[in-house]
């Protein structure tokens, strides 16, 4: 517990466990060799008493409203030189002796570019992605690679890569990615695909994808998928198909395919309610067709209602290309 003390000059609060002498015993007896931090028990003199005293009292941190300038001047020497060593202390490693963080290397950092490759017409090519580790590479480190699809698909066009850690032996600055790329004979637009930095492992990464870019070599106007429009009178019961014509330009001397599905307009035709929903069907083109006829059912009703619209849209052309705007539409003409 705390105690107070009062005199005529001020007060102060005296609190703790460790015995040294009080500021007070300082500013009244002299320097502070006087009062070595474990005084002895029988000090001699009036300060050699006063020093005693002040030894068996509890040491505070602090100073009377009466003490002298000195005294003053003497604490915040002993509070500067105190928080220079606790400031020593924070900013220097125990290990080494070095200073920390603050001046150590920054970790290593990972960077990956764009690759081109032309296609080729058979086999498989290699696509050669380059990752590159600068900065501090004393440790060994790691980073995970993947691909993902754009317009080029996996398994038809590259052989898609699952995510995979890339390991770095200490001193190693880049490693190189191989993937593979399928050659063909049919014309086709440039196609891309993406590859993925992860997971970077003691280092950080700068560059989190690229894009490897596959160059058609083959002569020929490249085929493109169009989705047509129709239109069809409702009916009061029962369903009725409308017909769709999904055409096919271009160098028709390969085979190819296409999906098609259907999708409702907010505020017009709704799937389910106004026609049979379409999830994505395959259409095929052998070689040399160009066209092929799809059906879309629609529901009959008795209900006085508007002309009702909804899409037909086309996706994943194989051996081809999507028209611009690759969308149908279907109009439905209310009978009631």
């Amino acid at each position: 517990m705390s105690r107070e003390r009062s005199t005529s000059r001020g007060s102060a609060n005296r609190s703790g466990a460790a015995h040294f002498p009080t500021p007070e015993a300082w500013a009244r007896c002299g320097s502070p060799r006087d009062f070595p931090l474990d005084p002895p028990r029988r000090a001699r003199g009036r300060c050699g008493r006063k020093a005693d005293r002040a030894a068996k009292q509890p040491f505070r941190f602090g100073v009377t409203m009466n003490s002298s300038r000195s005294a003053r001047a003497r604490l915040a020497s002993i509070a500067a030189m105190s928080f220079a060593v606790a400031s020593l202390t924070l900013t220097t490693s125990p290990a080494n002796g070095d200073v920390s963080d603050a001046s150590l290397a920054p970790p290593p950092t990972y960077t990956i570019d764009d690759v081109t490759i032309t296609e080729g017409d058979t086999g498989n090519q290699a696509l050669l992605f380059v990752i590159a580790r600068t900065g501090d590479l004393a440790a060994a480190s790691s980073v995970t690679f993947e691909t993902s699809e754009g317009s080029a698909a996996a398994k038809r066009d590259f052989t898609a890569w699952r995510p995979k850690a890339i390991k770095f032996k200490a001193g190693q600055a880049s490693a190189t990615v191989k993937v593979k790329i399928k050659g063909d004979k049919v014309p086709e637009y440039e196609e891309f695909f993406y590859a993925y930095l992860s997971a970077p492992v003691d280092s950080v990464l700068t560059d989190t994808y690229a894009q490897g870019t596959i160059l058609n070599n083959d002569p020929g106007e490249p085929p493109v998928y169009t989705m047509g429009s129709a239109q069809l009178v409702e009916g009061d019961a029962g369903q009725t198909n409308m017909l769709f014509t999904i055409h096919r330009s271009g160098d028709l001397n390969f085979a190819g395919s296409v999906k098609y599905y259907t999708l409702g307009l907010f505020g017009h035709a709704e799937a389910g309610e106004d026609f049979v929903n379409k999830k994505p069907t395959k259409v095929s083109f052998p070689a040399g067709v160009a066209d092929k006829v799809v059906k879309v059912a629609i529901k009959g009703d008795v209900e006085v209602e508007i002309d009702e619209y909804f899409h037909v849209a086309l996706t994943d052309p194989v051996n081809g290309d999507l028209n611009f705007f690759p969308f149908g539409y279907g109009l439905i003409l209310n009978d009631d």
